[in-house]
């Protein structure tokens, strides 16, 4: 059920920090955990129930559609492939929505795939369920 812990089938992304902060998606969850302690994962980001709400609170106060890739910044900041939207975890554990298949910081359809952040703070991601692959790029930092 909502917010419980994923099963190894659930999993979709990954990320490990340059600090060793090791954390996972749980796309049909609409959550991503932190692992902590031996084998223990802890929600850090979303209710349990899919949706967009909750920016400008903490990431377990937020709702997430279906996050899948995972990618943190050199500031530790997490950044979140969310459906068609990339979420930003900071370091505080604030979540805000950085980009959208609307904005004008990203352009391009639903549904991202892989996510990355360059040193400078551009987001890559991939859309692997457009008509051709595609990679899209945000207009700058995240």
């Amino acid at each position: 059920g909502p917010g419980s812990t994923p099963g190894n089938r659930d999993i979709r992304g990954v990320a490990i920090s340059e600090t060793g902060r090791i954390v996972v998606s749980a796309s049909s969850r609409a959550q991503v955990y932190e692992f902590t302690a031996p084998a223990t994962l802890t929600p850090i980001a979303g209710t349990g129930t899919p949706g967009s709400s909750g920016d400008g609170n903490q990431g377990t106060a937020a709702q997430l559609a279906a996050p899948g890739g995972l990618a943190f910044d050199t500031m530790g900041n997490l950044y979140i492939a969310d459906a068609n939207r990339v979420r930003k975890l900071s370091t505080s554990g604030i979540i805000s929505t950085v980009a959208t298949s609307s904005a004008a910081s990203f352009s391009g359809p639903i549904n991202l795939g892989g996510i990355a952040v360059d040193a400078a703070g551009t987001v890559y991601a991939t859309l692997p369920t457009f008509p051709v692959p595609s990679l899209w790029r945000s207009n700058g930092a995240g």
